[in-house]
């Protein structure tokens, strides 16, 4: 009967003809009925699917869905219907490859990356190579000299920057934060970031070519022009030191405002939030407001711009508490009263302090509000769980800090000591007693770190109940065991039994006495014997000799594979027997012939034998004898 051979999606593929292998339909060798040698063929079909048909051609009657492996390209492709389509879209190689629409090639000696729409490829980045360094523009941030975070579009020509672009003007701050971007080889530029276009003043590397029209004149924001002659000036024909005056009056109607000194120390303007501003503009260079004390001068406001302190009545905002290193904590020093007299300070309004730490000089702090709240942001945006890991509580001392923090990883508050319940009170969940000093809770239902308990009078866990030597189950008792399941038994009580088991209905359950004899007594019986000579009568005879029928149930069945022997030989008997005789007187009347000597030869004869196989099935009938029932059909 031959194999038809279908696919996954239930079409016939082929039809194997019985002792016949088929290698042209599909690219593994499909083995028919009884075909002789199919050992080697199944074993090189398994070598091909382990090494997915690895070549550098493909596959000679692929199917879809088949995967083979390109070793010419050192590829993994899967055959669509129609073609080998890689399963790797990407190329990493340093000259073009072939692609298919998909395909992604990384050009290893430029550092660039193509995709294929199956007609061109095309850049995706970056767009300047290994050989050209980085050209284009790209954003960094800077940090300002009040610690605010500025970002600016850099410009970059051959891996050098040539200029930056900002849309507000501010101070970077001295720090190697900054420097990295504003100080290098072959480039440097000013820590006072303009606005608008700041370019490189390594003017080997960068300038400009070429004059703007509007840079000789100044326009309003209507784009109206104005020359040099239209504005109070220091001409060449006029002294430094002496001022131009005006009975006018003076007006600046523009935000930029104006910039006294003769190093442009001071400029007063208003900024991009429409607010005053006040700007020394000279590194290092401190600025005091101060107010009149009759002929004395009085300073108010105090700005160190060495330390970046704020004084206020106090002209030196330079003063203890330290950190320990001798570094100052406060930037702002207030002096209310004299310093010897010092009085205390009353804010009528919200305090919002914005910094990374809050110091409290003082022996006791009152808070008349029930609710401390920590990480609230200036806005009142409350933060994610991310942003507060770590948050809480810390309490400082010489030895070990006491802490009360939150965890992230954990989700919970975390100490680093101990908490101690006074007597009579508990530890609460949900409002409810989960553990005093002498019980646990019954609400407790886990406790998955346990390792030993003391003596329990009793047990009860779930359906289980433990008393003495008995053991209560109320539903099904399932054992998970990962080793040897081992019964330690007195070997002296030799009565010692497991009692009580049903009847099993599933392959992995225990089976009784009673259900294993039963099962022998059901069990069929098989045999092959030679029944040579034999009836079905004595064949039934000789089962019973093998398999008593007392030790089967009515109905259990017997398959005798029998073999019998046909064949004949003939012999002559003289062909192996010699004999001499000798005549005897009787009397010496008569002579009698009489056997003097025999004696046996080797005879050979062939002997030619038919055997004759077949399959015979007995039952035990309901006298309890094996019964012949019918005769089967062999398979030799």
């Amino acid at each position: 009967m031959s194999y038809k051979i279908n696919n996954t999606s239930g079409e016939l593929l082929v039809e194997l003809v019985d002792g016949k292998k088929d290698a042209d339909t599909t690219d593994l060798v499909l083995v028919g009925r009884n075909f002789t040698g199919y050992g080697e063929d199944l074993n090189e079909n398994f070598v091909k699917l382990l090494e997915n048909f690895a070549s550098t051609s493909a596959p000679n009657n692929p199917t879809r869905g088949q995967i083979w492996y390109d070793t010419s390209e050192g590829r993994l492709k899967v055959y669509n219907g129609e073609i080998f389509k890689g399963t790797d879209t990407t190329v990493y190689a340093s000259t073009e490859p072939d692609l298919i629409a998909g395909d992604i090639w990384i050009d290893s000696s430029k550092k660039q990356m193509y995709f294929s729409d199956g007609v061109s490829n095309f850049l995706v980045g970056p767009n300047y190579s290994r050989l050209q360094g980085q050209t284009g523009t790209d954003a960094i941030d800077l940090k300002d000299n009040f610690g605010a975070t500025k970002t600016v579009a850099r410009m970059m020509v051959a891996g050098r920057p040539v200029a930056i672009i900002s849309r507000e003007e501010f101070i970077a701050a001295n720090i190697d934060e900054n420097i990295q971007y504003l100080d290098g080889e072959n480039f440097t530029f000013s820590l006072t970031i303009k606005q608008g276009f700041n370019l490189n003043t390594d003017t080997t590397v960068f300038n400009w070519n070429g004059t703007a029209d509007t840079a000789k004149n100044l326009v309003d924001s209507s784009n109206n022009p104005f020359s040099p002659s239209d504005f109070i000036q220091v001409t060449p024909t006029i002294a430094n030191d002496t001022p131009q005056i005006t009975n006018h009056f003076f007006q600046v109607r523009n935000d930029r405002g104006i910039v006294i000194g003769d190093s442009n120390d001071l400029k007063i303007s208003i900024d991009a939030n429409d607010e005053l501003l006040f700007r020394a503009q000279r590194n290092n260079q401190n600025m005091r407001i101060q107010t009149s004390d009759g002929s004395n001068a009085v300073d108010v406001f105090t700005i160190d711009a060495t330390t970046n302190r704020l004084g206020i009545y106090n002209d030196t905002p330079n003063v203890p508490p330290n950190d320990g290193n001798g570094d100052p904590l406060s930037q702002v020093d207030v002096y209310i009263g004299k310093p010897t007299d010092r009085k205390s300070v009353r804010i009528t309004g919200d305090l919002l302090v914005d910094g990374t730490q809050t110091s409290l000089d003082t022996t006791t702090l009152r808070v008349e509000d029930i609710n401390i709240q920590l990480g609230i942001t200036e806005d009142s945006t409350l933060l994610d769980d991310s942003a507060v890991d770590g948050g809480g509580v810390i309490l400082n001392a010489s030895g070990q800090e006491k802490s009360l923090l939150w965890d992230l990883s954990s989700n919970s508050w975390t100490s680093n000591v101990g908490f101690n319940i006074e007597s009579g009170f508990a530890y609460k969940i949900g409002g409810s007693n989960v553990l005093t000093t002498t019980e646990l809770s019954s609400s407790v239902t886990l406790a998955s770190g346990l390792v030993e308990l003391g003596t329990l009078q009793y047990l009860n866990v779930d359906n289980f109940s433990f008393n003495g030597g008995t053991m209560t189950v109320s539903s099904n008792l399932i054992t998970n065991i990962n080793g040897d399941l081992q019964l330690d038994i007195d070997p002296a009580n030799s009565t010692t039994k497991i009692l009580g088991l049903s009847d099993p209905t599933d392959d992995n359950d225990a089976a009784n006495k009673k259900y294993t004899d039963e099962r022998i007594e059901f069990a069929p019986v098989y045999l092959s014997l030679d029944t040579t000579g034999l009836n079905d009568t004595q064949i039934a005879l000789v089962l019973n000799d093998l398999v008593p029928q007392t030790s089967r149930r009515v109905g259990v069945n017997a398959r005798v594979h029998c073999t019998q022997y046909t064949g004949s030989i003939e012999y002559n008997g003289t062909d192996g027997l010699s004999k001499s005789t000798v005549n005897v007187d009787s009397n010496g009347v008569q002579n009698q012939s009489v056997i003097q000597d025999v004696s046996f030869n080797n005879v050979t004869e062939s002997v030619t034998f038919s055997v004759i196989r077949t399959l015979k099935r007995f039952e035990i009938n309901s006298v309890q004898e094996w019964e012949w029932q019918e005769d089967l059909i062999s398979s030799v």
